[in-house]
């Protein structure tokens, strides 16, 4: 994830949740976008820890 620029990661992130992905994959955008402190409203958050 570390080679994704910030924008790539959110665009990515706003993709998953259009197309309805697996829920597992965007949960690890979703602790990514954490990590990095890019964290805004999520639709689906969930535990994240």
């Amino acid at each position: 994830m570390e080679y994704l620029s910030d924008k790539l990661l959110i665009d990515s992130y706003k993709k998953a949740l259009d197309l309805d992905l697996n829920q597992d994959f965007i949960r690890v955008l979703e602790r990514e976008l954490v990590r990095r402190k890019l964290h805004f409203s999520f639709k689906n958050i969930e535990n994240l820890d």
